[in-house]
């Protein structure tokens, strides 16, 4: 079976409730998905190695898939039109006061979002109401779009934010 988009953000959903127990039909209404589509995302998630048996993360091969893969894997769609949404990338990185950055703002897009931009299809279709219920994972998949859409000026900056957000403490010497 290979790995599917959403199977990203079931993931990054693991790291976000990292510690605290969960039921797969918990997991899935937070991720707006069905119970069998979290079953099976986790089943592939399992397969690609970014799962272990007993259901925790494999941060760093997380990490290493995020940074090195993501980007080949499941690139970015962009749209040419602007829309009412939710920033993401670097562009909701910036609301955090963590970069300089001033290209385009990126949204998901969504009639609840607060941002207009450039539409960027989020690794799932509900990622847009998922988000509102769940600040570390809206931080992560944030994390994952800047990943994905990869380029040599913020490299080192998404790989240390990213490094930070999963706990691994490996990356230094980067300044954010």
């Amino acid at each position: 079976m290979a790995l599917k988009p959403q199977d990203v953000v079931i993931v990054l959903k693991l790291v976000a409730i990292e510690g605290q127990e969960w039921r797969y039909h918990h997991l899935a209404k937070s991720l707006c998905m069905s119970a069998s589509e979290v079953h099976g995302g986790i089943k592939r998630a399992q397969e690609a190695k970014l799962i272990k048996k007993d259901l925790s993360v494999r941060k760093l091969a997380l990490f290493n898939f995020l940074k090195e893969g993501l980007p080949y894997v499941f690139y970015p769609v962009i749209s040419k039109e602007e829309v009412r949404g939710f920033a993401t990338s670097f562009s909701a990185l910036n609301e955090e006061g963590l970069l300089a950055y001033d290209d385009e703002v990126l949204v998901w897009e969504s009639e609840d979002g607060l941002h207009v931009g450039k539409s960027i299809q989020p690794l799932y279709t509900a990622v847009p109401k998922a988000i509102q219920q769940d600040e570390k994972l809206y931080r992560l998949l944030a994390l994952a779009d800047a990943c994905r859409l990869g380029g040599v000026r913020s490299y080192s900056v998404s790989r240390q934010l990213l490094d930070q957000a999963l706990g691994l403490n490996m990356v230094q010497g980067a300044t954010v």
